[in-house]
């Protein structure tokens, strides 16, 4: 799956012709495709939340009884036509799927990365690939980059 996220990015670089330009991209359209995701997952909190009073109810009315509790908040639920999984499902669903555009992301870093090195090694010219104040999309920013001097 990360390798077809990759594609995709790829396929946005190779439209847009910068790679910050298409990360921005990628990411607003990775979010715009978890969105029903998102609205799913609300609606099953505030589902939840509106429970909430019904709930603290019966906590207080069969504390000393789990067994009890446990049936009245299953019926509660069945009633309700609730489910106390709706909210959670949809997030970990979205997660898994936010992992794999990161591993994308890596995927395609470690090749720039690669190609980059490459082409210093076959030409002698380093070529960052540069994004508004970053000097190398591809390698992390150091937070001594603006006191220490550079090689050059």
């Amino acid at each position: 799956m990360a390798g077809i996220l990759a594609t995709i990015l790829d396929a946005i670089y190779g439209f847009i012709g910068n790679y910050g330009c298409a990360i921005i991209l990628f990411t607003l359209l990775i979010k715009l495709a978890l969105l029903p995701l998102e609205y799913k997952s609300r609606k099953g909190m505030k589902q939840m939340e509106r429970l909430q009073p019904q709930m603290v109810a019966l906590q207080q009315k069969y504390a000393n009884d789990k067994e009890k509790l446990n049936q009245k908040t299953a019926e509660l639920y069945q009633r309700e036509h609730v489910s106390p999984m709706s909210g959670c499902l949809p997030m970990l669903i979205s997660m898994v799927i936010l992992f794999v555009m990161f591993s994308a992301m890596r995927q395609s870093a470690n090749l720039q990365m690669a190609r980059q090195t490459l082409n210093y090694l076959a030409d002698g010219v380093f070529q960052n690939e540069r994004f508004l104040w970053i000097r190398n999309l591809w390698m992390p920013d150091s937070p001594f980059a603006a006191a220490m001097p550079t090689a050059n």
